[in-house]
């Protein structure tokens, strides 16, 4: 009160004095205002660019991670796979997998290899005759991913691309080259969806948007595309007029790849109320003016009260959508602010949740070592066990009857915050332990108190509970008891295994059934080698009826025993898919293998594997030459002369070209012939070597020209199959002449 009776007093002594300095005050107050706003939108736009960056960061990380497996740099350099390597594959696969829950279900990690055309994400591996069906499910056409993998030259980038609704995508690529890096071997990479990461920050008055480092519009709105066009110098902020109306923007480039990010506001939108509160207060100081000293009292606490209000307040944090325009309008804004500082506090609390729920989630998938952020909740050393809350088919259950599709997902996380609120009550009021939202599913680490072990019909109670209250019916998959904190991705795989099985499988559980413990199982695949090893043999010669029994054994024992992990079978049915797409015409064999890859359960796929088998036993045998041993080494001779001179050939360009198996095509050619595919290239080389020999090229000049690389590789190949070296074919060649 002391300072009102001081402002009191300057009023009554000097009236003119403070009448110009608060005049001064209000042009003041106006430019920290419009300042406010200005860097509040740049604290916007730098959010955006590290959120985003961070997302791309994360992701190049974890391409790099899986770039140094040993596996992708010698699936790489085949360009042919074969059985063995198939297996191998499937190793990645599971590494892909592993990597892919971490991020949203649109999107996905894949390995792209350039030499054998095929491509392998986290559920399967894809041929090069079948990418389209890759590119189909990422809504991309296969142009553009091909462009996209061909035109990153560098190790590690970033790209840009549209799908086939025009969505722009941040494709993140790390490429691996051979050792003397001349040509490109693979690709790894992940789509990030620039449109979904910039909804999220439209509001009512302002609207994210991307454009590239030269200016060239990316993603936003039809103002934010005329925005780019109109923004020649990109400054990190400035106004442009668009439609007659004048918008604020501002720009901020990314860190990792030649994006820049933007937000543009409509300017009368926020500096409308500066303008009101601005005319309000020079009528009013022209008020004062007039009356002067009679009116001083009153007026000097109708002065004060504006003042304090608007310098703590708008000085310090500003306004979004208020239009400041009198005290009641001032306390409103005051109000909206308080409604929107509990609503930031929210989204803190949620992002702190998902960053838990991140961390977690990368410790149990095996992608992270720091187990610190489990030991918060459990201790070491103790007894304790994962379990996995999910829901069965709740789009069945009566609470979705009224529920519209738009709504289903926003309904969904509803649910699960209340069952996850039901369980933690139950499960955790007297014991350790955390629960986390992970996908579909919720996710509770449980550790036993003071000898207490957690009892199934513990986990039963709190279920009939949840089920009760919500009348959805709720599954737990429950992993067996661990004591030490690096045990825990083993449970959660093992539970990850279990319900991607029953899915695979179509295994309904029981009514009753409401808790399923799970145990380690371990699957080898010798037999199941031998029997594919026969299978094939029987097809190569064409004994159909012992191949039907052996692809009858191969179903019944190798792939449709339900004991068997999904992702085992899973990876034996493409096995054996490829070997029987081998014997059908090319025309036929494209359709087939797709039909084939898009089948999810295993009674439809072994119905495919069976009409396969029947129309490749339907071929017509008069169709195919007499003697097919002939034909086939003839087409090998006809290549090799063909090819000869090229240092790159050998057998698997060979075996490529005919689209046969490699060891199928060498154990073919040697019954024939009496000699294999790579001597053959031999003999025709020396034929050829021979007469320019004779016609008085060097020896160095020969090598070079019938394709050897090096002239001792040719001379070796001399001993080898003549028994002298070419020099001395050379002088006894002109020893005979003269």
């Amino acid at each position: 009160m002391k300072f009102y009776y001081r402002i009191l007093l300057s009023y009554l002594c000097v009236c003119l004095i403070p009448l110009t300095l608060s005049l001064f005050t209000i042009t003041k107050l106006e430019k920290n205002v419009q300042q406010t706003i200005l860097e509040d939108h740049e604290s916007i736009v730098e959010t955006i660019q590290q959120n985003v960056d961070q997302r791309i960061d994360n992701v190049s990380k974890t391409i790099s991670v899986l770039a140094q497996e040993s596996l992708v740099d010698t699936l790489g350099q085949k360009s042919t796979f074969s059985v063995e390597d198939m297996l191998e594959a499937r190793k990645l696969v599971s590494s892909l997998g592993v990597v892919s829950n971490q991020e949203d279900a649109v999107s996905t990690y894949f390995c792209y290899f350039f030499n054998s055309g095929k491509l392998i994400c986290n559920n399967r591996i894809y041929s090069k005759e079948v990418l389209d069906l890759f590119a189909c499910r990422m809504n991309f056409d296969l142009d553009v991913l091909m462009d996209a993998f061909d035109q990153q030259q560098y190790i590690s980038g970033v790209q840009i691309v549209y799908d086939r609704s025009g969505t722009p995508y941040a494709l993140v690529l790390h490429n691996q080259y051979s050792d003397n890096y001349n040509e490109k071997q693979s690709c790894i990479g992940f789509f990030i969806n620039l449109s979904s990461t910039l909804d999220i920050w439209d509001g009512d008055t302002s609207e994210a948007f991307l454009m590239d480092r030269d200016g060239g519009f990316i993603y936003g709105s039809e103002n934010a595309r005329l925005a780019s066009q109109t923004i020649t110098e990109l400054e990190p902020s400035g106004e442009v007029t668009l439609n007659g109306t004048r918008y604020l923007y501002f720009i901020c480039p990314s860190t990792y790849s030649e994006m820049m990010y933007g937000v543009l506001t409509e300017r009368s939108v926020y500096y409308a109320g500066v303008y009101a509160l601005r005319e309000q207060m020079v009528i009013e100081l022209v008020v004062y003016f007039l009356i002067g000293v009679l009116f001083s009292v009153v007026w000097s606490r109708k002065t004060w009260s504006p003042f304090k209000s608007i310098v703590d307040f708008m000085h310090r944090h500003g306004t979004k959508d208020a239009e400041i325009s009198s005290l009641d309008s001032l306390t409103r804004a005051i109000s909206n602010f308080a409604g929107e500082k509990e609503s930031l506090e929210n989204r803190l609390y949620l992002e702190r949740e998902q960053k838990r729920s991140q961390y977690i989630g990368r410790y149990l998938t095996g992608f992270s070592r720091d187990s610190s952020i489990l030991s918060q909740y459990i201790e070491d050393g103790q007894t304790y066990h994962i379990l996995m809350f999910c829901l069965c088919h709740p789009e069945k259950s009566e609470f979705f009857q009224n529920v519209p599709q738009e709504k289903y997902m926003e309904t969904i996380d509803m649910l699960y915050f209340a069952i996850c609120n039901i369980l933690e009550e139950v499960l955790l009021e007297t014991r350790n332990g955390v629960s986390v939202r992970m996908d579909n599913s919720i996710v509770m680490i449980v550790q036993d108190e003071d000898g207490a072990a957690l009892q199934t019909g513990e986990i039963d109670r709190a279920i009939e509970l949840t089920e009760k209250a919500l009348n959805l019916k709720i599954l737990c998959y429950l992993s067996p008891a661990y004591d030490q904190l690096v045990n825990a991705p083993q449970g959660w795989d093992l539970i990850q295994r279990a319900y991607h099985g029953d899915e695979f499988w179509q295994r309904n559980p029981d009514d009753n059934a409401k808790v399923v413990e799970l145990h380690p199982q371990q699957q080898e695949d010798g037999s199941f080698l031998n029997h594919l090893e026969q299978f094939s043999g029987y097809l190569d010669h064409k004994n159909l009826d012992r191949a039907k029994d052996a692809l009858t054994q191969i179903l019944q024992s190798d792939l449709m025993e339900t004991g068997l992990p999904y992702e085992l079978v899973h990876s034996r049915f493409n096995l054996l898919m490829e070997m029987m797409a081998i014997q059908l015409p090319e025309k036929e064999r494209n359709v087939v293998v797709r039909q084939m890859l898009r089948q999810t359960s295993m009674d439809k796929m072994s119905q495919d594997l069976k009409k396969c088998f029947e129309l490749i036993c339907s071929q017509e045998t008069e169709d195919m030459p007499v003697d097919r041993g002939d034909k086939l080494a003839y087409s090998v001779q006809k290549y090799v002369r063909e090819n000869y001179q090229n240092a790159a050939l050998n057998a698997s360009m060979i075996a490529d070209y005919l689209q046969m198996n490699l060891s199928t095509l060498s154990r073919r050619y040697k019954n024939v012939v009496g000699h294999g595919v790579l001597d053959e290239i031999h003999l025709v080389r020396l034929s050829f070597a021979k007469e320019l020999l004779c016609s008085g090229m060097t020896v160095r000049e020969t090598a070079e020209k019938v394709g050897y690389l090096e002239t001792r590789s040719m001379v070796r190949a001399f001993k080898r199959y003549e028994g002298i070296t070419p020099s001395e074919y050379q002088e006894k060649s002109k020893t005979t002449e003269e």
